[in-house]
C-alpha cells in the first residue's frame, strides 16, 4: 500500500508510541513550494523493516532555527529511528538533512537498508545529525548538497552523505559511499564523538 502525506500532515510518531513499517511506501509527494515531510518522529520509536520512504520535502522560507525546514523524508525531533531494511530515498531540504534530520535528543540506529539520493542546500545531503547515529549495517550513498548562495551543486563539499555536529557517530559496519562523516565543532558546540571500528 501507499501512504501519501500532504502539506503539514506527515506520519507522526509521538512519545510512548511506535510506528512499524514492514512494506509499502510512505511518500511526501514532492512539491517545489510546499513542505511535505514523510515521517516525523517526535519522541516515539519508528522501526523500519522494509518498504520505502521517498520524495519527502521540507521546503520553506522559514529561518534555519525552524526545525521544520530540515529533513525531507524523516525528521527525528526526539525519539528513535531503527532502520533494519527498506529504503529512504530522494528527500529534499531547504537547509540540512535532505533525507534525514536528527536533532539533539534524537537517535538513529542503522542495521540495514539504504539511504540514498538526498539533497540539502547546505550540509548533510542524506543525514544531518546533532543527536546520536549508530551504524552497524546498511548503505548511505548518493547525497548531494547545493551552495546556498549560487544555488548550484557544491562539487567540492565533503558533506554529501553524513554531517554530524555536536553529536555522536559510531560506525561498526555498513557502508558510506562517497565520503565519510564530518564531525564539526562550532563555538557553541564544543563536544562530540566519532568512533569507527
Amino acid at each position: 500500500g501507499v501512504i501519501m502525506t500532504t502539506r503539514n500532515t506527515p506520519v507522526t510518531v509521538p512519545k510512548n508510541t511506535a510506528f512499524n513499517l514492514y512494506s509499502g511506501t510512505v511518500t511526501g509527494t514532492y512539491a517545489p513550494t510546499t513542505s511535505r515531510v514523510s515521517v516525523k518522529v517526535n519522541g516515539g520509536t519508528f522501526n523500519m523493516y522494509g518498504g520505502a520512504i521517498k520524495d519527502g520535502c521540507s521546503l520553506t522560507t522559514a529561518t534555519y532555527a525552524d526545525k521544520n525546514t530540515h529533513g525531507g523524508n524523516v525528521q527525528i525531533l526526539g525519539g528513535t529511528f531503527n532502520m533494519y531494511g527498506g529504503e529512504v530515498a530522494n528527500g529534499k531540504s531547504t537547509w540540512v538533512g535532505g533525507n534525514i534530520f536528527v536533532t539533539v535528543g534524537g537517535a538513529i540506529n542503522l542495521y540495514g537498508g539504504q539511504i540514498t539520493g538526498g539533497v540539502a542546500v547546505t550540509y548533510g545531503g542524506n543525514i544531518w545529525s546533532a543527536g546520536k547515529v549508530v551504524m552497524e549495517g546498511g548503505t548511505v550513498s548518493g547525497g548531494k548538497c547545493y551552495n546556498y548562495t549560487t544555488k548550484k551543486l557544491n562539487e567540492t563539499s565533503t558533506n554529501f552523505n553524513l554531517f554530524v555536529v555536536n553529536g555522536t557517530f559510531k560506525m561498526y559496519g555498513g557502508t558510506v559511499i562517497g565520503g565519510m562523516a564530518n564531525l564539526t565543532f562550532t563555538k557553541n558546540h564544543a563536544t562530540g564523538e566519532v568512533t569507527v571500528s
